[in-house]
């Protein structure tokens, strides 16, 4: 299947899920999961296997040069502790995505994993901003 055929398979998919699904240039198949928004990306590999991408962005205001360091600290912190999602922050756009990569082999899986890993990205920033708005609380 060329790109194409496979964005408009994975397209069809949301749409009977209720997701309202929507391509857009550069950042791939875009939808809403718990009132944000996340992006669903794939290549296809040699072999015809699918390696995808899901992930979600969240806007954050770091005020001070040591909220940014408190901030990369804590997604090092998350990132190790969670092992599958990471969290990525842009510290100059003040921008925390959180991601997670997969491998699928076999098409029928596509349903199963994209659940799942819908709760993986949604858990990894559940998280990070627990941890952020806990230490906050209690100046840290």
């Amino acid at each position: 299947m060329n790109k194409s055929t496979l964005e408009e398979k994975y397209m069809n998919f949301l749409k009977e899920e209720g997701y309202k699904p929507k391509i857009i240039e550069g950042y791939g198949i875009v939808f809403q999961y718990e009132g944000d928004n996340y992006s669903l990306e794939f290549d296809k590999t040699q072999n015809n296997h699918q390696i995808f991408t899901l992930g979600a962005g969240f806007p954050y205001d770091f005020k001070t040069d040591v909220d940014k360091i408190k901030a990369l600290a804590l997604a090092n912190y998350v990132n190790k502790a969670g092992r599958i999602g990471k969290i990525w922050i842009d510290i100059e756009s003040g921008s925390i995505d959180a991601l997670v990569s997969f491998f699928l082999d076999n098409d029928a899986d596509f349903k199963n994993r994209f659940s799942e890993c819908c709760r993986i990205v949604w858990g990894v920033y559940k998280t990070f901003e627990q941890r952020w708005y806990n230490d906050r609380a209690n100046g840290a």
